[in-house]
């Protein structure tokens, strides 16, 4: 997709010290916020709530792989392994995974309908000799946070306020 590639272009942009390009991008640890932080109120033209926010990946156990996905009041957690590739000219070039957002104790907490898209880098695209051993590639994602209505749960809801 061309939403994919740019917001990747975006990572690769963080990674080579550019300017990125995304309009309302907020900076900010994710770990430190619960989804609805990021929206204070504001509501997009159709109802829907949805920011980009890049943020620095903690490692659970330091230098181990496994990201620490803890938030302020609650945790981010990979249901399905919804792993889709990037690709670019030269093959995958980043990743994308979808997570959900649950409140309460990790591995006890209650689902919510908030969700994040986490787009990390595989490969650095750069036309320029550098040292890639500068950082590591998912040192930064970025996330597209946002809210999922089940259609099913929210005509449960109207059914139960006595809405339509």
């Amino acid at each position: 997709m061309v939403l994919d590639s740019f917001l990747i272009q975006q990572l690769n942009n963080k990674f080579k010290n550019q300017p990125l390009s995304i309009d309302g991008l907020i900076f900010a640890n994710i770990n430190d916020f619960s989804p609805q932080d990021f929206f204070p109120g504001e509501i997009n033209g159709g109802g829907i709530k949805e920011c980009y926010v890049l943020t620095p990946r903690r490692r659970l156990y330091g230098i181990m792989p496994r990201p620490n996905r803890r938030a302020r009041n609650g945790y981010w957690k990979l249901l399905k392994c919804i792993n889709d590739n990037i690709l670019g000219p030269d093959g995958a070039v980043g990743m994308k995974q979808k997570l959900f957002f649950f409140e309460g104790e990790q591995n006890h907490g209650r689902k919510t309908h908030w969700c994040m898209i986490e787009y990390k880098l595989r490969q650095h695209c750069c036309s320029i000799d550098c040292d890639h051993n500068i950082g590591k590639l998912d040192d930064w994602v970025l996330c597209k946070v946002y809210e999922e209505y089940d259609p099913e749960m929210l005509s449960f809801q109207m059914e139960t306020m006595d809405i339509g």
